[in-house]
């Protein structure tokens, strides 16, 4: 079954900059085919056996220019978010996790430490919600790592609401290439997600290491 994200008309957030994000592609905002009242911003239509995940990344004044990427435990490119955009993607129905890993991360040096996440895949209609970790409630981190949680449908709804997004759509194969153009590192990157960090490396606890935490 496919999935419409729209609103009621606006030409709000239009024109908002985008920077590159893996393996994606911006979406103009189009009048609905069914009702042009309604302005589409999103649509998919995934194939039997998947299902839509939407995922909104808000910017906040802690955010970076990282990108969110999200993959399987193969290293199979399923989206990629960036602060300030959002996107409808397809993803196995089956699918319980997703492996989420800032895009600073793939492109990092060969051998550096890795930092990754697993992520459930809620069940639908929710998605994720991606936001750019903080230091604490008055202090911001590096501004290129974010945390990824499970949203209800209201919630997201209710974020996009009141967010300024771009949205954006998947370029699967363009996605895959970038992530094979970094190949050992990705293997590194899913490993990662099993291991435990030394002390601090997350920024939670301690001195950053390298100057690459959270």
């Amino acid at each position: 079954m496919g999935l419409v994200v729209g609103v009621v008309a606006s030409t709000s957030g239009a024109c908002l900059p985008l920077g590159g994000t893996p393996g994606m592609a911006p979406r103009e905002a189009r009048a609905h085919d069914a009702d042009p009242s309604l302005l589409e911003l999103a649509r998919v239509a995934p194939p039997a056996e998947h299902r839509a995940l939407l995922v909104v990344y808000v910017r906040t004044a802690c955010s970076g220019s990282a990108s969110t990427v999200f993959m399987d435990e193969q290293g199979d490119f399923m989206g990629a978010v960036s602060p300030g955009t959002a996107a409808l993607i397809d993803v196995p129905a089956s699918l319980r996790t997703l492996v989420a890993v800032s895009s600073v991360e793939v492109s990092a040096p060969f051998r550096a430490w890795a930092i990754a996440d697993e992520v459930r895949v809620p069940p639908a209609p929710s998605g994720l919600l991606v936001r750019t970790l903080r230091w604490n409630a008055r202090e911001c981190g590096n501004g290129q790592y974010a945390e990824v949680r499970g949203a209800s449908k209201t919630e997201l709804e209710e974020t996009i609401a009141d967010a300024e997004l771009r949205w954006l759509e998947p370029r699967r194969r363009a996605g895959q290439a970038w992530l094979a153009a970094h190949g050992a590192r990705v293997g590194e990157v899913l490993a990662a997600r099993r291991a435990s960090p030394p002390p601090g490396v997350l920024g939670y606890d301690g001195p950053l290491l390298g100057g690459r935490g959270l």
